[in-house]
């Protein structure tokens, strides 16, 4: 049994004893006309009442939660029959010491086994405040030069402030040794333009002398003044992170932090810049042709690595894909404590959709990764995997199999934004969708979706290829009926495959006929459908319509932009000799129309 399970069997129990006891403490002294029985029963609920916080704290232990648990049901049906029958209290023989000892046990294995909720988390944080990472990212690479901090924003005295520190692997920041002007200045100035911290905020910092009986705060000018040691304020941390690139990033121990998500626990890790937590899971592995749903992972999840990329032809991603592929990847400068976060606190979140003709992408492209953005933005920011080719848009005319699976995958990851980024420093009331290429394509069909309703707030289209043509019969703006598309390019994968035969007459068997061919096999045919089509659930006109109120679009800001050179790939970059400029210039005026007719 899980250590989550565990804990919520102790809150139930836990709950129901307070309750109880309460109920019977005051609503019972009328009618218990003995005071010891009335003081054996608000004794009950006091101890009741200690055991639940005790439950909160071992959150994430199993042993201890199990022994607690055990121990809570023995011991509490003793006291309450103490309180209702003092008289036969004794013949309840064992089952009171033998309660009391499974308590004492339940502390012993606390104090003695490490909590994985708690694991490189400060205990203050289950109270409030929150980490955020504070540096100057000038995108130039450097190493880390000790200037930046992390900002514990949970007020403490020193002596746990500075056991906060320990707890991340760091030591109260040096104003002596650091320079205060590369980063901090600017990032808490911007603390208090954000609302967060007032002109006159003092921060911890390290001793001058730890042997020092006075401790240290500084402001966000940079003054350093002496401070009495009980006095209660944030925390600068150092941040002794390595500085990621493309081709290195450290994951160690060292670096990692769990954060709990509702009832689950993930463990991630932190750069310089930004915290990180890769390859989660927002969907149950979906059947071939079948639709997404959102999903959050039970237990203890380890999110430290990128999932596979979706199945797809050898190209942008060389090896590796696998229809298991529905992950996402957090990139976040802010981690709320487990009693959440003000909403001032949280984060703008934008939601990248890769590119890539919905034939090919991955989420986990260096060159589209989130760190920069995110900690120069200060937003959250999360890029989604998506299925792609003919495991992502292959349409069948039964009304069931719709296409589209891909569009649904898009609709899960937004929804699974909306319940849980909040627990990454996220605000789900200002969710920006953006993509590039095909993934412009995919916000423009998010738009035209009615399931994508209240999911996003703005989009970004970049280089949207609006009136290009797909395959030659339709552009991508033009989303084509089930029974065109089915004619058109599902045909064309069952006669390729064998599996449009007089024996696979029904839709039930083509689909089974098509389960017997790798994901890898039927995105590497000839024919690799990746058009969207008018589902009636997806999408329900063939067109996005903005300046009409009789088709659906969602309400939202739109940025949309191309490159200064674009679709410049497909022409020559340069004539031959002797071309003259009118000869040049009809050539690419005629490739120009047909590939914009």
């Amino acid at each position: 049994m899980s250590a989550a399970t565990f804990w919520r069997i102790g809150a139930v129990f836990g709950a129901t004893a307070v309750g109880l006891g309460a109920f019977g403490a005051h609503g019972l002294k009328n009618r218990i006309s003995d005071p010891q029985k009335i003081a054996n029963w608000v004794t009950a609920a006091q101890y009741q009442l200690i055991h639940s916080g005790v439950m909160l704290v071992a959150r994430g232990n199993p042993v201890a939660c199990g022994l607690f648990t055990a121990g809570m049901t023995m011991f509490s049906g003793s006291i309450y029959a103490l309180v209702l029958d003092p008289d036969h209290f004794k013949p309840l023989g064992p089952v009171t010491p033998l309660g009391g000892l499974c308590l004492i046990g339940g502390w012993v294995a606390l104090a003695v086994t490490k909590n994985p909720a708690m694991a490189g988390w400060p205990h203050q944080l289950f109270l409030g405040g929150g980490l955020t990472i504070l540096t100057r990212n000038d995108l130039d690479a450097a190493q880390n030069d000790g200037s930046g901090a992390i900002l514990v924003s949970q007020a403490s005295p020193y002596s746990a402030a500075s056991t906060a520190c320990t707890l991340l692997g760091e030591v109260p920041w040096n104003p002596d040794k650091n320079d205060f002007d590369k980063a901090l200045n600017r990032s808490l100035i911007y603390q208090e333009y954000q609302g967060l911290a007032t002109k006159d905020q003092l921060y911890w910092v390290s001793k001058a002398d730890e042997a020092d009986d006075t401790c240290r705060g500084i402001d966000a000018q940079g003054q350093v003044q002496d401070l009495d040691c009980l006095s209660e304020i944030p925390t600068l941390c150092t941040q002794s992170a390595p500085i990621s690139n493309s081709s290195f990033s450290n994951s160690s121990a060292a670096w990692q932090v769990t954060q709990v998500v509702d009832q689950s626990q993930f463990t991630g890790y932190r750069d310089y810049h930004t915290w990180k937590f890769r390859g989660i899971r927002y969907t149950k592995t979906p059947e071939r042709f079948t639709y997404a749903a959102p999903y959050l992972q039970d237990g203890d999840v380890m999110a430290i690595t990128a999932g596979a990329d979706c199945v797809q032809p050898i190209g942008e991603v060389t090896s590796g894909s696998s229809e298991d592929c529905l992950f996402m990847n957090i990139w976040t400068p802010y981690l709320p404590p487990m009693s959440g976060a003000k909403e001032a606190q949280l984060k703008p979140v934008m939601v990248y959709l890769y590119g890539g003709g919905f034939t090919s992408g991955s989420g986990k492209n260096p060159n589209t990764d989130g760190t920069n953005l995110a900690s120069r933005g200060d937003a959250v920011v999360l890029s989604v995997n998506y299925r792609v080719g003919n495991t992502g848009f292959l349409a069948f005319n039964d009304g069931v199999h719709n296409g589209n699976y891909g569009i649904s995958d898009m609709v899960a990851a937004l929804e699974w934004v909306n319940k849980y980024v909040k627990y990454f420093g996220g605000d789900a009331g200002r969710v920006t969708v953006f993509g590039e290429s095909a993934g412009a394509m995919a916000t423009h069909l998010l738009l035209a979706s009615l399931k994508a309703k209240g999911l996003f707030h703005r989009a970004i289209m970049q280089s949207d290829p609006t009136g290009y043509p797909n395959n030659g019969k339709f552009t991508w703006s033009q989303y084509a009926a089930i029974e065109d598309a089915y004619e058109d390019g599902t045909k064309k994968v069952l006669n390729e495959t064998a599996c449009l035969l007089p024996s696979n007459t029904s839709t039930a068997s083509q689909i089974d006929c098509l389960s017997k061919i790798s994901g890898f096999d039927l995105v590497n045919l000839t024919t690799n459908f990746n058009g969207a089509v008018v589902d009636g659930t997806y999408l329900t006109y063939h067109e996005l319509v903005v300046n009409e109120t009789n088709y659906y679009s969602n309400n939202v800001d739109v940025m949309t932009g191309v490159n200064r050179d674009e679709v410049g790939v497909q022409v020559n970059n340069y004539p031959e000799n002797g071309t003259t400029f009118t000869k040049y210039f009809q050539t690419h005026l005629r490739s120009s129309t047909e590939l914009y007719p």
